[in-house]
């Protein structure tokens, strides 16, 4: 473990034989902070006791996966955790990232800036809260429960004047997965695709990805 001193720059050998500087954030002693690596390859820092996949070579299939199954225009992002999707999203799009977890936010928005990425981290409850009307492109990556109050307003708010068009959904549970497209589908919008990613080996526990558009 390093200490507090102060950061250092190590030069990492890459396949193509040259050297990258890459900057370490030095560990203070006792700080319970932890780190993965991203998806960007890059550190990502947790909140303390915070979520990350089982393994960090399915979360980057996943989350690179994400990336380019969303529509390049400004997204709102639901259960962001600490940005391990957002500093992907944010690297080609405007994004709004809603996470309720004040640590976690706290951890997103020092994501953000370790990377030199600008977004909007805005704490507050996913189930309750207010896509902006402009929003047309929408990623959820909700815990195993789902997103049954987001996708039943959001199925109501289709019927009306949303401009939504786009929603990926990231689920590590079949069963909430298929309630929440049930509704959506059921509220104007089509099923596009459905990816599974195996993250769980030797188990019936898989990560779902599902892209949804709107019926014009």
């Amino acid at each position: 473990m390093r200490s507090s001193a102060g950061s250092r720059t190590t030069h990492v050998s890459t396949a193509a034989g040259s050297c990258e500087r890459r900057a370490y954030i030095p560990a203070t002693i006792g700080d319970p902070t932890p780190f993965v690596i991203g998806a960007d390859g890059e550190l990502l820092r947790l909140a303390p006791g915070g979520f990350s996949q089982a393994t960090e070579e399915g979360n980057t299939l996943l989350a690179q996966r994400v990336r380019a199954l969303a529509s390049a225009e400004p997204a709102v992002e639901l259960y962001a955790g600490a940005g391990n999707l957002t500093v992907l999203l944010a690297r080609d799009r405007e994004v709004i990232a809603v996470e309720s977890n004040k640590e976690a936010c706290v951890a997103a928005r020092a994501n953000l800036a370790a990377r030199s990425l600008t977004a909007k981290v805005v704490e507050a409850d996913a189930a309750t809260f207010v896509l902006p009307k402009p929003t047309r492109l929408l990623v959820l990556d909700p815990p195993r429960e789902g997103a049954r109050t987001v996708c039943e307003a959001i199925a109501a708010g289709a019927k009306g004047k949303s401009k939504l068009r786009s929603i990926v959904y990231v689920s590590c549970d079949p069963p909430t997965l298929a309630r929440d497209v049930r509704t959506l589908t059921a509220g104007g919008f089509t099923l596009d695709s459905a990816e599974t990613f195996e993250m769980f080996p030797h188990t019936s526990h898989v990560e779902t990805v599902v892209v949804l558009s709107r019926r014009e």
